[in-house]
């Protein structure tokens, strides 16, 4: 459901509310009890749209909407007063509530029912109101035209900062307090030169890598691909990418291999060619993996031939004989077919500036923005910094560890070092459920020490801009400051929550953890 395009409250005769002192309040139905709140609190009112449920929230918190470009986190007022729930239909409204420190918060109720003048000498102090006394400013009886009811006059600013109702799903082991992250934060780091990170895909029936640096992101394409009239037989057509025209070159074609479809849904490797970028469309990525120095050889003279054979810089071994060609993307980037592709990209973005009086292409080239590893979990979208991970891979045998603390899935071998591996959903304190084919476990510096991060499945690597993301509110973020921020993307149609891996255990979760780890490798 989208968001209804709201008009700001005012009074009937379109004066401004602040001029009638307070005087005029919004009413409405819940739980069929008539409330109010005074207007001056009251920024607008839209319907309620798709929300993005956050972890460890206050029961009370549905989630969070977007609002032209906003993200407005959303309670249930039923919840927060302890009334019981309706079911949300057309007449179900979200009143926008200003506060203080800049930040908007979003009150779910069943229907609005008008705006009302209500004299001081009409209100009655609360009374019968048991645990909901807080919250209830006062009581006044209004005329609806056919008998008198009872409104409760709602106290904003106690509402929106209630911590009541109770959390949705049940904490596990010592959740809140004070996460103690930054103690002795220099003793626990461990420094480990583990190489670079790779971004591993494979064309054809070879793998091939890319340093991570060299990826802007990893995309899905869509089925909107322009095709280019008198264009090489490498490129694809082009494509728009939040405003930006990007061109796709077929790697498959690149690579001397036959042409095969490209579907919605198709990888594509975002390569950033000194601030131009192309998209290398690819059959399959595999993995974002560090791999160690200590695992790359030189290319064999025999296998620089040719233009893939130049392009490849290296070979990765890895376990059981597997071997990945790294390509060296100066080489890769200096392909005359990239070239042309990048030309043909900036012609279409002039041609397409030309229709717009605004250029969004010099903005978006100028603009902050850091690079994030988009993540799911439990149908929600989450990103971590790019820089708090090492390796992205699948899921291998976890061995189980007797008594170690429920938000603990076991611990791996990775390369012969064994790491504690968390289940990020038992820790948001949701059912951790079947591992699916599209689990990954995502290795993270967290604290300084390499940990497993299970999770359902990783979407991307990309980059967010600063304008496309707003720091978390304090009902959001959690004691522990988990969630730093939110970024919505598609015009708020995709709301991704962004973690701060370093914050996801508490002091003494961490401490578990570290015996975890440790009994593992005594173990072994």
């Amino acid at each position: 459901m989208s968001v209804e395009v709201a008009t700001q409250v005012a009074t009937p005769d379109g004066e401004h509310a602040d001029s009638l002192d307070g005087r005029l309040y919004v009413t409405f139905e819940l739980s069929g009890e008539t409330m109010a709140m005074p207007i001056a609190s009251v920024q607008e009112i839209v319907r309620p749209a798709a929300m993005a449920k956050v972890p460890m929230a206050p029961g009370h918190l549905l989630g969070v909407m977007a609002l032209r470009g906003r993200m407005l986190p959303v309670s249930s007022t039923a919840r927060i007063l302890c009334s019981s729930e309706k079911a949300e239909d057309k007449d179900t409204r979200v009143i926008v509530l200003a506060q203080p420190d800049g930040n908007t918060y979003g009150l779910l109720v069943d229907r609005m029912t008008g705006v009302r003048e209500i004299l001081t000498n009409d209100i009655e102090p609360a009374s019968g109101m048991n645990g909901n006394s807080k919250f209830v400013s006062g009581m006044a009886k209004l005329d609806n035209g056919k008998e008198q009811v009872v409104a409760m006059l709602l106290d904003a600013e106690a509402l929106t900062q209630s911590e009541s109702g109770g959390r949705v799903t049940k904490q596990k082991s010592g959740g809140g307090g004070d996460s103690g992250i930054q103690q002795e934060k220099s003793e626990q780091h461990v420094s480990v030169n583990d190489g670079e990170m790779r971004v591993i895909f494979g064309i054809g029936d070879e793998e091939y890598a890319l340093g991570i640096k060299a990826v802007s992101e990893i995309i899905s394409l869509n089925a909107n691909i322009a095709k280019l009239p008198q264009a090489s037989a490498e490129i694809e057509g082009v494509t728009t990418l939040r405003g930006r025209v990007l061109s796709l070159i077929h790697g498959r074609v690149l690579f001397g291999l036959d042409h095969t479809e490209v579907n919605s849904g198709t990888k594509a490797l975002e390569i950033d060619a000194g601030g131009q970028r192309v998209g290398l469309i690819v059959d399959r990525v595999m993995a974002v993996a560090r791999v160690p120095d200590d695992q790359i050889e030189p290319t064999p003279a025999l296998l620089r031939q040719g233009r893939v054979g130049m392009m490849i810089d290296s070979i990765c071994k890895f376990e059981g004989g597997r071997l990945v060609s790294n390509l060296n993307e100066k080489a890769l980037i200096s392909q005359e077919v990239v070239g042309e592709a990048i030309k043909q990209a900036e012609a279409q973005q002039r041609e397409a500036s030309q229709d717009d009086e605004t250029d969004s292409s010099e903005t978006a080239t100028t603009e902050e923005s850091m690079q994030w590893v988009v993540f799911t979990l439990n149908g929600e979208e989450y990103a971590a910094k790019g820089e708090q991970i090492r390796e992205i891979v699948r899921v291998p045998e976890i061995v189980t560890v007797p008594q170690a603390p429920d938000f603990v899935e076991g611990a791996i071998s990775l390369r012969g070092r064994i790491l504690p591996v968390i289940n990020l959903s038992r820790r948001f304190g949701e059912d951790g459920g079947e591992i699916s084919s599209d689990a990954k476990i995502i290795v993270a510096e967290m604290q300084g020490v390499a940990t497993g991060v299970l999770v359902d499945g990783v979407r991307a690597v990309m980059d967010i801009s600063d304008s496309d993301q707003q720091a978390a509110p304090g009902i959001i973020a959690g004691k522990n400051g988990l969630i730093t921020g939110l970024a919505g993307l598609e015009n708020g149609k995709r709301i991704i929550m962004l973690l701060d891996l370093d914050r996801v255990l508490n002091a003494e979760e961490f401490k578990a953890l570290q015996e975890v780890s440790e009994g593992e490798k005594a173990a072994v």
